[in-house]
Order: C-alpha cells, then sequence, then structure tokens
C-alpha cells in the first residue's frame, strides 16, 4: 500500500513511499502557505517547493497543515491545544528558574485562555504570570482615531487597519476593503457579541450589508497611517510603566 508524503504544487509532483519503505522519524511540516501574505511571497513558496523535493528525496514525511474556514480569515489551534502548548513552554521555563513570566497577547480570543493558564501557574508553581494586552483600543486618544458612526470597530476595522498601514502602507489595499457588522445583534438591546450578556460568537457572524460573511468588524475605509501611528504610540505608552512595575514585582 502507497501513501503520499510529499506534493510540489509548482512542479505537480506527487512522491509516495511504499508502506514497506523505512521511514526516518523526522517530518517537514507546512503550515498554511497563502499567497500574499509577504511581499516576496513567491520566493518563498519556491524556497518550500525546494524544501519538499529534498525531504521526498531523502524519505522525509511532509505533514501539510491548511486553515479550513467558511469566511475570510483564518483558524488557529483548538484552545485546548494552546492552553497546553502554553502551559508546556511555561512549565520549562519554571524548571530553569523563571518567576515571573509576561504574557503579550496580541489577539483577543486568546486573553480568556492565557487568563486561565495564568492562575493555574500561579497556582501550581506560585511564580508571577503577567498578561500584556498588544493595544489599548479602549484609551480615548485611539478612540478617537474611530470616524464617526463606525460603532462596530474591532477585528480588521479602521484600528487594526490604521496599524499595519502606520507600519507598511503597502500591504494595505484600501480599495478592497468592506464593512462588516455583526448583523444578527444590530438592534438589540442586552444581548452583544460582547459584554454583560453576549454569545461567543465567530467570525461567520461579522457580515457585509449583503449577508456575506466578512471577518472584518466596523468599517476600514477610513484608516490612515497617522490614526495608525496614534494607537501604536499610546499602546506603547500604556504598557511601558506595567513592564516596569513588573520588573520591579516582588510578590
Amino acid at each position: 500500500m502507497s501513501t503520499i508524503t510529499g506534493y510540489n504544487k509548482k512542479a505537480n509532483k506527487i512522491y509516495y513511499l511504499s508502506g514497506g519503505d523505512t521511514m526516518q522519524k523526522k517530518a517537514l511540516v507546512i503550515i498554511d502557505i497563502q499567497n500574499d501574505i509577504t511581499k516576496n511571497y513567491k520566493d518563498v513558496i519556491d524556497n518550500i517547493n525546494q524544501a519538499i523535493d529534498w525531504a521526498a528525496n531523502h524519505q522525509i514525511h511532509v505533514i501539510y497543515i491548511r486553515h479550513e474556514n467558511l469566511s475570510a480569515g483564518t483558524r488557529t489551534f483548538k484552545p485546548d491545544t494552546y492552553y497546553h502548548m502554553l502551559y508546556d513552554i511555561s512549565t520549562s521555563l519554571v524548571r530553569h528558574g523563571f518567576k515571573k513570566l509576561a504574557f503579550l497577547v496580541c489577539h483577543g480570543g486568546n486573553a480568556p485562555i492565557v487568563q486561565v493558564l495564568s492562575r493555574e501557574l500561579r497556582s501550581e508553581f506560585g511564580i508571577s504570570p503577567f498578561i500584556l494586552s498588544s493595544g489599548a483600543f479602549s484609551h480615548p486618544d485611539v478612540t478617537a482615531t474611530i470616524s464617526e458612526g463606525n460603532i462596530w470597530d474591532f477585528h480588521g476595522g479602521e484600528m487594526e487597519t490604521s496599524m499595519v498601514m502606520a507600519v507598511d502602507p503597502s500591504l494595505v489595499k484600501s480599495e478592497t476593503s468592506e464593512a462588516g457588522i455583526p448583523t444578527a445583534f444590530k438592534d438589540n438591546q442586552a444581548l452583544k457579541p460582547y459584554g454583560n450578556v453576549s454569545i461567543g460568537w465567530v467570525s461567520e457572524d461579522w457580515k457585509t450589508e449583503d449577508g456575506k460573511p466578512i471577518g472584518i468588524g466596523g468599517d476600514p475605509s477610513g484608516a490612515t497611517a497617522e490614526k495608525g501611528r496614534i494607537i501604536l504610540e499610546t499602546s506603547a505608552k500604556v504598557l511601558v510603566p506595567g513592564l516596569k512595575e513588573i520588573r520591579a514585582w516582588k510578590g
């Protein structure tokens, strides 16, 4: 019985190894390769294809991991996988003598997992785990950058797009931007995607006016590099005092 162990898309090659072949205990893992993720993505993909050829020629398994989603955007690890990955890294650091760990959370969906993890680490090992948020999105100087009427702005919206434009405007294609709103919640008074009464929303809940799932929260069309600079600088200013207090922490 033969199994597929490699596929070079550019060369249209599929590599097979029979069930009797001896495989090394090694693997080349290709994770969610997407066009346009970098300026030089063609060179990146060419290098990946060369690595696939090399692995197949040396009888090394090639494993492909692809994010699957019904709407635009990506999927990452399941929550328990993410938790255990961070837990294992943290316990390794504890064994090496670290007493303080600082988690910089750059994705809102990860925050609840890190909060649970930090309590477990503090309870189990007596260390001091700290949680830092990468964006000061509730700061008055940041909320002031949001265009009037853009009440749902957050995920891939005006603020986050502005941040990218401040770093590298060539990565933003403003002409393709579309606004997304949580259509199922927009007329509710209490039940919202977040707040005191909420639901575990998914990206498909954020849709364009014509009902297309888009995963974008708010309208990115008002984004500018100057707004992004304000957001990034404000976020840094908020984090720095906390980092100084973490360094001085004796608890």
